[in-house]
């Protein structure tokens, strides 16, 4: 939800900014576009995700059954911390372009 949130606030504060100020934002707005963060319904629907879905039937079967819906979950958490990173960095090139260097 918070991914989701950002997006939409950057695309409205992106509404009332200039030109020169759009354009220094635009690598944070490529990241959302290039990087969409499905919703949690989708997530958490294992045929939308059959790849995950296969990994962790695989761990569940090397470790045990039970443990597929963790494996699961933790598969939903890597990916939405992949897309965070990837975000961060964004963020920080763009804040590296506009303050002064030291």
């Amino acid at each position: 939800m918070n991914f989701h949130s950002m997006e939409q606030k950057l695309s409205k504060s992106m509404e009332s900014l200039q030109e020169h100020e759009i354009a220094s934002l635009r690598p944070i707005a490529a990241v959302f576009a290039e990087y969409p963060m499905p919703c949690l319904a989708e997530s958490f629907n294992p045929f939308k995700n059959l790849k995950r879905t296969g990994k962790s039937a695989l761990g569940g079967l090397l470790i045990n059954p039970l443990w597929m819906p963790i494996f699961y979950m933790m598969g939903m958490q890597m990916h939405e911390e992949k897309n965070l990173g990837v975000l961060n960095r964004a963020i920080i090139g763009v804040e590296q372009k506009i303050s002064p260097h030291k």
